[in-house]
């Protein structure tokens, strides 16, 4: 697999496929290029498809430094720039949303074209002063010390974690949760929980209202993330579209690529 160096010395590997107009994705925590291996086949004779793995993930580079969502958001202006790209559209998907939004805000949006966030939450750990209509909107599912349980849990025992959550993921019996187990752990406990950490207390609220580019919404009607999360993103990016897959969970590109890549096709290809 083709692969850039980061700024500070990080091997990030890639997938590309087809040619067009560019589109990286950017997958959710732990989860390595390969999950997305229907988007690049089912994408690639409209656009140019890049996947790639970020830090610690799949076949890139496991420093023991970097995990923090910051970073991430360098690493992919990096990749950017390696890959000589402009007008790029990015894929977001679960902390893949975290990144595209944290790219936003350090960098703004003169090089991005549109945006596709994929069953994202604005803030994973609830704080006190938070109403039951703000846990709601935001997808703030844990508390302070459940987040901190799934620190904790990730470092002590990374499989029974990854087992749990990967079977929360999928609503298809064909979904070969072996193989995604497999892909999800070859990023090292440590790395996945470092990165965890930063990833339950960031809070994107004051980021979301000032997305101009075109925004594409996409949520599970049976994801752990609440629709209701997915619909104030709708509401507060102005313009942006807004669609629910009803019998899929957090997988859903994976387990309903056909429609899935039809409705990230279609947006993509609509007039400014």
């Amino acid at each position: 697999m083709p692969e850039v160096v980061t700024s500070d010395g990080v091997r990030l590997s890639y997938r590309e496929a087809g040619s067009g107009p560019p589109l990286i994705i950017i997958p959710g925590i732990a989860q390595p290029a390969s999950v997305f291996v229907h988007q690049l086949d089912g994408l690639r004779d409209r656009y140019r498809v890049i996947v790639y793995d970020q830090r610690g993930h799949g076949e890139s580079g496991k420093p023991s430094y970097g995990y923090r969502l910051s970073r991430l958001a360098k690493d992919l202006s990096e990749l950017i720039d390696a890959l000589g790209l402009s007008r790029v559209s990015l894929l977001g998907w679960s902390l893949g949303c975290a990144v595209a939004w944290s790219y936003y805000d350090l960098f703004g949006p003169e090089r991005l074209a549109r945006l596709v966030l994929v069953d994202g939450t604005v803030l994973l750990c609830r704080t006190p002063e938070m109403t039951e209509q703000d846990i709601a909107d935001t997808g703030a599912v844990w508390t302070a010390a459940e987040a901190m349980e799934m620190v904790r849990s990730l470092r002590d025992d990374q499989e029974a974690v990854v087992r749990r959550l990967v079977g929360s993921f999928v609503t298809a019996d064909r979904t070969d949760v072996e193989w995604l187990v497999g892909e999800v752990l070859r990023m090292p406990a440590e790395a996945a929980a470092s990165l965890m950490f930063d990833y339950v207390y960031s809070d994107w609220r004051d980021v979301i209202p000032r997305i101009t580019v075109p925004t594409l919404i996409v949520g599970g009607a049976r994801s752990h993330v609440p629709t209701m999360a997915q619909e104030w993103l709708h509401r507060t990016i102005p313009g942006s579209e807004l669609a629910v897959l009803p019998d899929r969970a957090h997988l859903l590109f994976y387990e309903e690529p056909e429609v899935f890549n039809e409705l990230v096709a279609t947006f993509l290809a609509e007039p400014r």
